[in-house]
């Protein structure tokens, strides 16, 4: 099974802890939400966790929006496919209720 190379286009809070619009991230075949948003966190260090995911990492953040092919992903353990672009997105807490 190939390596999802899954391109992320930024949008919100998190484009500018990104420091980036979009990039690339090559990942292990059996890779989910969860995969890649840890990976984001990785890359990017801890400042971006709390945009992402809940304190322990279980679940989105509120204010987090992942989009893969047009429909939200609320779950981390949704399987990401080959060459697919997700969208992450970051609410203000002011636009979320926080």
């Amino acid at each position: 099974m190939a390596m999802p190379s899954i391109e992320v286009i930024y949008g919100g809070l998190i484009r500018a802890t990104a420091a980036c619009h979009s990039e690339t991230y090559e990942l292990p075949a059996d890779a989910t939400v969860g995969t890649l948003l840890a990976e984001i966190v990785r890359r990017h260090g801890a400042d971006a966790q709390p945009y992402l995911l809940s304190d322990d990492s279980s679940e989105l953040a509120p204010g987090c929006a992942v989009l893969m092919s047009g429909s939200a992903a609320r779950d981390l353990s949704v399987r990401l496919d080959v060459k697919q672009k997700v969208k992450v997105l970051v609410m203000s807490p002011m636009l979320v209720g926080g």
